[in-house]
């Protein structure tokens, strides 16, 4: 297997919503994961003076690496984006 870095499980958080002040946007690049069981990036396209759109990839050996890192990053983006806090949500648990 050689695409996606030869990891078999893929995920994309898509996140739109007022733009992540520098600091809060180079945190959330800073805390990506990197290893040989999960790689993790963080892009920003502009969409509006306002608002924009931010997308987390994230590549790993096991889909529950990505299940859990992508909730995660949903709990860190939310308050940031929209002002409201991250409860967990029921759908998770499936």
């Amino acid at each position: 297997m050689n695409g996606l870095a030869s990891f078999p499980v893929s995920g994309t958080l898509w996140a739109f919503g007022h733009e992540l002040s520098h600091e809060s946007y180079e945190q959330l690049a800073q805390g990506m994961p990197w290893s040989e069981q999960i790689r993790a990036g963080v892009s920003k396209l502009e969409y509006s003076a306002t608002h924009n759109l931010y997308l987390i990839r994230v590549l790993a050996q096991h889909a529950e690496d990505v299940k859990h890192f992508l909730i995660e990053a949903w709990q860190q983006l939310r308050p940031l984006m929209l002002n409201t806090p991250a409860n967990h949500l029921r759908l998770w648990n499936t």
